[in-house]
């Protein structure tokens, strides 16, 4: 056989198996933490009471370590098609999605987890209707 064909023969057989390999790598399904219902995103102000918010749900949030955290700040040119995508217009300091929602139903009360939390809003036109405690509750409901 000549040095030519026999080159060739094991380039031909290292694309298939290369071909192969990544088919099987890429084709499965990934279970992992980027599981939608376990995704939590964070959209926030860069300005300081929203950022100490931000502060104070990272703690509660890592209490459950199965959640993924992923942080869009609002004035970030790369979050524009994030807070697109969840129709997020109005000047909102902080918003918490988890799984793509931000309202849950917890003890009998619908909670959306926008705005300062109750008790800790910096201007309190822009206090929500959500306790961190309220958010701890959300993340055991989904464990």
């Amino acid at each position: 056989m000549n040095k030519k064909i026999s080159l060739a023969i094991i380039v031909l057989i290292l694309l298939i198996a290369g071909f192969f390999y990544w088919q099987a790598n890429n084709s499965q399904p990934k279970n992992d933490q980027t599981d939608k219902g376990k995704l939590i995103e964070i959209f926030y102000l860069p300005h300081p009471p929203a950022l100490a918010i931000v502060d104070k749900v990272e703690p509660i949030i890592a209490e459950f370590p199965n959640f993924k955290v992923i942080k869009y700040n609002f004035d970030d040119p790369a979050s524009k098609d994030k807070v697109a995508e969840y129709n997020l217009v109005n000047h909102t300091p902080v918003a918490i999605f988890i799984g793509g929602k931000n309202s849950f139903t917890i003890d009998g009360k619908t909670v959306s987890l926008l705005n300062f939390p109750q008790g800790d809003s910096f201007i309190p036109s822009f206090e929500g209707g959500w306790t961190y405690k309220d958010l701890k509750n959300i993340l055991n409901s989904l464990k």
